[in-house]
Order: C-alpha cells, then sequence, then structure tokens
C-alpha cells in the first residue's frame, strides 16, 4: 500500500485568537562530514532566511514535531534564501554548494519548507540526497501533477490558504463593502495567490469587485489604501518585495500598509498578527512545520512515505481508503475506532507487519473509487473529527 498525506492546516477565525508559548527543543546540529554511529541525520532546508517569521515558525514547529526523538538524531538547518536571490544561475550554484558541503553527510530525512525548496528537491534530491525521503509544508495549494514521474518517496503538508471563507467573514462583518483590494506581490507565492484569485473572484462578482495590488512600489500602495472610501475593504496576502525590487519583513509590509489604510484591513496568515490585521482565516507556520515533523518522525520510525503517481492512479482505476490511524495493540485501534461510529463510512482495522516493529493495526475509513472522492471524504472526515486522514491506495 502506497500512502498519501497531503494535509491542511489552518487557525480559527481572529475571533478566537489563543496565545501559545512553544518550548522550543534543544537540538544537536551536526557539523559537516561528520556523522556519529546509532543517530540518523536530518536535514531541514528552508527556502528562505533565518529571522523571516514565517520560516522561524514553520523550524520551531519542525523541531517541535521531531521532539520526541531528538536523542536518536542529528539536525541539519539549512536556508536557501531565495528572498534575496532568486534566478536559475544562483539555483545552480546552490546545486553545487550542497554537493560539496554535505558529501559527508548522509541524511536520512529532509523537512523541506515550503516551495522554492521543494522544487530545488524535485529537481536535484536524487543526485544530492539518493534515497532520502522528504517531507514538505509551506507548499502553497499543492498538487500532485506538479510532480515529476519519478519522484519518488516524499509526502507533506498542504498550505492551503482559505481565501473564500476569508472574504465571507469579510463581507459578513462588513456588508455594505462594494470592493476588495488586494496586496500582493511578484514573488514565486505571490504570483501562486494571485493564480487562486482567478477561480475565486468569478464567484464574488455580484457581490464586490477586486482590485490588485500587486506589481507596484510601496509608495503607490500607500497612496492607494490612503485614499479609499467607506465602502472598500483591504486583504492582506503576500507582500515581500515591491516593484523597485525594495524587500519588506512582513511586519515591516503589514505594519507600513495598515498605518495608511483608511478602511478594515484583513490577512490570511498568522504571522500578520500584530501588525495591524483584524484577523481572518489564518494559516499557521507553526502548524505547518509540526505536522511535517510529527510525519518525518513516523516514517524514521518505519512508516513507508510515498505521495507519488502511484499513490495518484496513473491509470484511473482502483480503490482508496482512509487510514485514520496506526496502534502498535490491537485493542488501542478497536477503540479509537468506535470514535468513528456514526461517520457514514464503514471503519474496518487491518493488520500489517513492519520491519523491526513487528504487527500494527491500521484504522481505516471508507473505500472510494477515485483519489477524488477520497480527498473529498477526507476534508469531511477531518473536519467532523478534528483528525488527520491519509488517503492510501489499496492494494489489488
Amino acid at each position: 500500500m502506497i500512502l498519501k498525506r497531503i494535509l491542511t492546516r489552518r487557525l480559527l477565525p481572529f475571533c478566537c485568537i489563543l496565545c501559545m508559548f512553544v518550548y522550543l527543543p534543544s537540538i544537536s546540529i551536526a557539523s559537516g562530514g561528520v556523522r556519529i554511529e546509532g543517530k540518523k541525520n536530518v536535514l531541514i532546508l528552508n527556502s528562505y532566511h533565518q529571522g523571516y517569521k514565517w520560516t522561524d515558525d514553520e523550524t520551531q514547529g519542525a523541531l517541535t514535531g521531531l521532539d520526541p526523538v531528538r536523542n536518536d538524531f542529528k539536525v541539519v538547518i539549512e536556508y536557501m534564501g531565495t528572498k534575496w536571490a532568486y534566478a536559475e544561475p544562483y539555483f545552480e550554484q546552490l546545486r553545487g554548494t550542497y554537493k560539496y558541503k554535505f558529501q559527508g553527510i548522509r541524511f536520512d530525512m529532509i523537512i523541506a519548507t515550503d516551495d522554492d525548496a521543494f522544487n530545488f528537491l524535485k529537481r536535484n534530491r536524487d543526485e544530492l540526497f539518493p534515497n532520502t525521503p522528504v517531507v514538505f509544508c509551506g507548499v502553497n495549494w499543492f498538487k500532485p501533477e506538479s510532480v515529476p514521474a519519478g519522484f519518488k518517496g516524499y509526502t507533506g503538508v498542504n498550505e492551503d490558504a482559505d481565501i473564500p471563507a476569508t472574504l465571507d467573514l469579510m463581507l459578513n462583518l462588513h456588508p455594505g463593502a462594494k470592493k476588495v483590494y488586494v496586496v500582493t506581490d511578484m514573488t514565486t507565492t505571490g504570483k501562486t495567490v494571485h493564480a487562486q484569485f482567478e477561480g475565486i473572484v468569478p464567484k464574488y462578482k455580484d457581490r464586490v469587485s477586486f482590485t490588485f495590488l500587486d506589481d507596484m512600489d510601496m509608495s503607490e500602495i500607500l497612496d492607494t489604501v490612503g485614499k479609499l472610501g467607506n465602502d472598500s475593504l483591504v486583504l492582506m496576502t503576500i507582500f515581500q518585495k515591491d516593484k523597485a525590487g525594495t524587500f519588506y519583513e512582513f511586519s515591516e509590509s503589514t505594519s507600513l500598509i495598515s498605518k495608511s489604510s483608511r478602511v478594515p484591513f484583513y490577512g490570511l496568515w498568522d504571522f500578520n498578527l500584530g501588525f495591524g490585521i483584524m484577523g481572518g482565516m489564518l494559516t499557521s507556520g507553526y502548524n505547518q512545520g509540526k505536522t511535517a515533523g510529527e510525519a518525518a518522525v513516523r516514517i524514521l520510525k518505519g512508516e513507508k512515505a510515498d505521495a507519488g503517481d502511484k499513490a495518484a492512479g496513473k491509470d484511473g482505476k482502483g480503490k482508496f481508503t482512509l487510514q485514520l490511524s496506526s496502534f502498535p495493540e490491537k485493542a488501542e485501534a478497536e477503540v479509537f475506532a468506535r470514535k468513528f461510529d456514526g461517520s457514514g463510512m464503514k471503519v474496518s482495522i487491518a493488520s500489517v507487519s513492519l520491519p523491526g516493529k513487528g504487527t500494527w493495526w491500521r484504522v481505516r475509513a471508507g473505500v472510494f473509487a477515485s483519489e477524488k472522492a477520497a480527498l473529498d471524504a477526507k476534508v469531511a472526515i477531518e473536519k467532523r473529527h478534528s483528525v488527520i486522514a491519509y488517503v492510501a491506495r489499496m492494494s489489488p
């Protein structure tokens, strides 16, 4: 059975914001060329730079997810810095640097944060880190077809910012609004956000109009939001680099726009909280990283990571199911399975023999003719029962 785990993490609306004090575990950092006998090496490959709040939150979350087995491995944390440099020659330099830098380290796991790191690994993993499983997080609106057919051994957490839910929240709180001004940039993530809006805007054509503040200097954006009327709202998405090429931390761009805006100001990510947004359905970098770290632990313990083309069902045939959890004792699995009575899906328990781990008991729900049907059911059961489900292709 090949498992596919593409997860979505979101926060509750702004009207219920919880303050969390997160324990950052003490993690040893592996030095180049060194491997300690009996230890596993884990690489956290970050797209962006240290001090960038989203990346810091993901990294902290990943370390927390890895915390239960921190005595069994060493961690290398690497920053690609693609907010500062983003061009093909730069990525070629990184490839050469990593090939030399990590030639003395064999990694047992790679956690890739955000699109640029995962895209880099899709191109270079098999050369630089052969046979190393990859868990990604922070990949915006992940699509299985974006992964090359030959790229195996990966799974991850889909960064699915809930734009429609945020828009609905804004319009419910401000029923007189007729215009929404969307702040975004032209970076990789900004372009992805813009593409998402292309499918969303038509659904609101009878309610509001949209204006995108994207290919502009910061001064132009500030001037625009400072002149808006009472029938307007501003939605902050991603803005880190303006038309002139000036880089802004999220805290800087959000604060500047908030101070200039004459109208209510909302966001999609929790790194904007505290810098002027009123709220929104906020996606959490910490939760993204933590879920990826937890998945990495399970894979290091023997679970299979492969959300590749077989799981996607290239021929459209075969059946799928949802795996809800796995236990070393059958009695534990039976207790867990009873929680899903009344879910409308048949829940079953299957045994599997894992090398070095013995027999484990997997709790499954439903049998689906297509991956899409399984994904739809996954969303429903996760929302209703507050669990995380795998989409799994059933063996013939």
